[in-house]
């Protein structure tokens, strides 16, 4: 795995053991990875939704570069959430909830979040595959709808009322 930044040459390869094994029945398994140079040491904390993290362990304790072992959760759905080293108060990163099947096995990576939002990390899940990007849960979006039909009439496009900033956008062709 490559780890740094190309701006300041510090990028280097860290080899992280993997032997060809798989998980356990009805299990998946992650091993982790601290890969963010200006990010003090972390604790990673994979819970059920919503669990308080005054009451449980971390997964793990993190600095740059560090790795963990492989180890098995039950499949399921599970929260990831980030916090500087010993201070389970403030979460750097939430993924909210995430749904993980059995049998994956995965390269959990955080990572400098160069995207938008205002945590300073993200994840990036390695299944051997494809390498998806998770963003923290507060993370918005943007969209851009734009009606291109010159022969339909005007058309009116809602984004979820519900939710605060969130306004209908009324398009003519």
């Amino acid at each position: 795995v490559a780890v740094g930044e190309s701006a300041n040459n510090s990028v280097e390869g860290i080899q992280i053991p993997a032997p060809i094994t798989f998980p356990g029945n009805g299990q998946f398994r992650v091993r982790l990875l601290h890969a963010v140079p200006d990010v003090d040491m972390v604790d990673v904390y994979f819970t059920a939704p919503d669990v308080d993290l005054g009451t449980v362990a971390p997964a793990a304790t993190l600095d740059y570069k560090q790795f963990t072992d492989r180890v098995e959760f039950p499949t399921g759905t599970w929260q990831v959430r980030i916090t500087p080293m010993g201070v389970p108060g403030t979460v750097l990163f939430d993924s909210g909830s995430l749904q993980f099947p059995p049998g994956r096995d995965l390269l959990v990576g955080v990572v400098k979040n160069t995207g938008i939002g205002s945590s300073p990390v993200s994840l990036v899940l390695d299944n051997g595959l494809n390498q998806p990007q998770v963003f923290d849960r507060s993370t918005g979006a943007e969209a851009r709808v734009l009606h291109f039909s010159p022969n339909t009439p005007a058309i009116r496009v809602t984004a979820d009322p519900a939710t605060e900033g969130s306004a209908d956008v009324d398009l003519t062709a």
